[in-house]
């Protein structure tokens, strides 16, 4: 007899992990488009999602660069969506 059930799991990784993970022949996936989704229209807290390196130390410079790099791309992204681009 086969049973049907429903799980709603809830994964932030990089691509190539979300693509080998959608491989599995035993379920149906959803997945977020990486070619456009607005994050300025309230969705997700109006921010976007991005991956925290686990290789550095949050006191790292190169992870006080990652981020300050971050922030500044996520303003640029906001910009631009105001601005019109899509």
């Amino acid at each position: 007899m086969l049973f049907i059930i429903s799980v709603t799991v809830r994964v932030i990784c990089d691509r190539g992990v979300s693509h080998e993970i959608v491989r599995h022949r035993l379920a149906s996936y959803t997945q977020e488009s990486t070619r456009y989704c607005n994050y300025t229209k309230g969705k997700l807290g109006s921010e976007i999602t991005v991956i925290k390196p686990c290789f550095w130390d949050e006191k790292d410079e190169k992870y006080l660069i990652w981020k300050q790099t971050i922030e500044v791309i996520e303003k640029a992204y906001n910009n631009l969506i105001e601005l019109g681009a899509s």
